[in-house]
């Protein structure tokens, strides 16, 4: 049953990769690919032998390599992407000149790249992507040129790294000292990989389009994963140079997502909180500082304003909820400060919630280092996202690979779990779900019927959504949102205290 249901999805996305398909066909394609999904994933979870590892992996390569030479992409970030890396190429910083300026024909560009900068999404404004970012669009444009093939096998190169590194936190063996401790480090990435290699979602948008954040991403995990090592090995008796060296790669990689795109900032009060814990807090910030004033540099020297980024995020409104409501009843400043409010009191008390749990470990627990509550970065990042005038399907994938976290909330190494193992959908996953509905917008509707045209598209611009698809998208997801709170004070006062079992008892 695994293996055809393995097959059937390779098909599936052998033919969205390999045809142009309209809106209807792509509704009902990812209707399918979800089931296959969820089966696929609730089977692996319960069994997870070493012959269905391998069957996932060859699975992961073969989805990928179809992808790989797709060409009949939806989003069109890349021709950005492929300009910029012109520009440094040619030693111009793509922060003070838009693309429009090379319309007028004064500046020479070769036909080739003339049908680049034809394509080019607001071409008014100078680019928004940041250094780390600019780099890779450098490497493609050195090493591939104008190749979209080409810029597209770096990124499957940093994809691959990427799950080659939750497969191997997945399936490694456990440790004799801390066996409950390493199942559980297991099962926070076994979930994220499940995701990663199989969900609609996160194969369309890093496989079928072009889209940076993976790199990010990337980084992101690795700093994550990262910290949770250093909060298990760094002790007291640690000398200076380990924990210097270990705090100095955290942080080369923590900025290093930062400078690709700038979510990972949202978790930094959380961070340093760790590292004040393990007493190496001030050496955090310097190093931190030092690769952040490092990386910005290329910015300050170009004598950029980021007024691109201003005016990109202040203008421009892409499949928001709450905002576009308030946005429609307000002005748009006021609609902007209502919602960051909003977000600034959800995280308040999403922090102090995880800061209160870290105070009552370290009372509960004698032995150090007994418990790492993780950061709750995929709720934060999901409420940003839902809160804000900008709700791109792709940078909802930001949250995957931490969807484990969602489910098991800390790592003991004297029990096996602190929390019971939530098995219910989390409403991040059912919005991973919904909000493909984003693409039916009047720029990405090819080959659809007049029918669908006319039932469900207003066209009032390229981006604009029909009001009924918004509330078949965000309705789902403030339900879950509601329920999972009633259903958490319900069950809260029923929770099992901690157990103190040792490790050996474990076993």
């Amino acid at each position: 049953m695994l293996l055809f249901n393995l097959i059937l999805t390779i098909l599936f996305h052998s033919y969205l990769a390999l045809y142009p398909i309209s809106i209807e066909c792509f509704i009902i394609l990812f209707s399918i690919l979800w089931c296959l999904f969820f089966n696929l994933k609730n089977h692996l979870l319960r069994s997870y032998s070493k012959a269905e590892m391998i069957l996932l992996f060859l699975s992961y390569l073969l989805i990928r390599l179809i992808y790989l030479f797709s060409d009949n992409m939806i989003d069109d970030d890349f021709y950005r992407y492929l300009w910029d890396g012109k520009m440094i190429n040619e030693n111009f910083t793509p922060y003070v000149e838009p693309p429009i300026f090379y319309f007028n024909g004064d500046q020479k560009i070769s036909e080739k790249w003339d049908i680049i900068l034809s394509n080019i999404n607001h071409p008014h404004l100078p680019t928004i992507y940041l250094p780390v970012a600019q780099m890779l669009f450098f490497l493609s444009v050195y090493f591939f040129d104008n190749n979209i093939y080409g810029l597209k096998f770096i990124l499957f190169t940093i994809e691959f790294i990427l799950f080659i590194f939750l497969f191997i936190k997945s399936t490694s063996k456990n440790s004799e000292t801390r066996t409950a401790y390493r199942n559980q480090y297991k099962n926070i990435w076994r979930e994220g990989l499940f995701w990663l290699v199989l969900s609609p979602i996160f194969v369309f948008h890093f496989s079928h389009e072009i889209h940076i954040d993976i790199l990010g991403i990337l980084f992101l995990v690795l700093a994550y994963s990262l910290l949770i090592e250093i909060f298990f090995s760094l002790d007291e008796t640690s000398s200076s140079i380990v924990k210097y060296i270990y705090v100095t790669v955290f942080s080369l990689l923590y900025v290093l997502s930062i400078f690709t795109k700038p979510f990972g900032l949202i978790i930094f009060p959380f961070i340093f909180i760790i590292f004040k814990i393990k007493k190496v807090a001030i050496s955090f910030i310097v190093s931190f500082t030092i690769s952040f004033v490092i990386l910005f540099y290329p910015m300050i020297e170009s004598k950029s304003n980021l007024t691109s980024v201003n005016d990109f995020y202040s203008n421009f409104e892409y499949n928001s909820s709450l905002f576009s409501i308030l946005n429609l009843i307000l002005k748009r400043e006021i609609a902007e400060f209502i919602h960051i409010f909003i977000f600034a009191i959800l995280y308040f008390i999403i922090f102090l919630k995880w800061n209160n749990k870290i105070r009552i470990n370290k009372k509960s627990f004698k032995i150090g280092n007994s418990i790492f509550v993780l950061i709750p970065f995929s709720t934060i990042f999901a409420y940003l996202l839902l809160f804000g005038p900008i709700a791109n399907p792709w940078y909802l994938c930001w949250v995957i690979p931490f969807l484990g976290m969602e489910k098991y909330k800390s790592i003991n190494i004297v029990n096996k779990y602190t929390h019971k193992k939530n098995k219910s959908l989390s409403w991040i996953e059912v919005w991973l779900i919904t909000i493909m509905l984003a693409y039916i917008t009047p720029v990405y509707l090819q080959n659809t019927s007049s029918y669908f045209l006319n039932l469900f598209i207003e066209e009032k611009d390229a981006y604009s959504h029909n009001l009924y698809l918004q509330i078949i998208q965000f309705f789902p997801v403030y339900i879950y949102i509601f329920f999972s709170k009633i259903n958490f004070s319900i069950i809260k006062s029923k929770s099992i205290p901690i157990r103190s079992n040792l490790i050996n008892q474990d076993k």
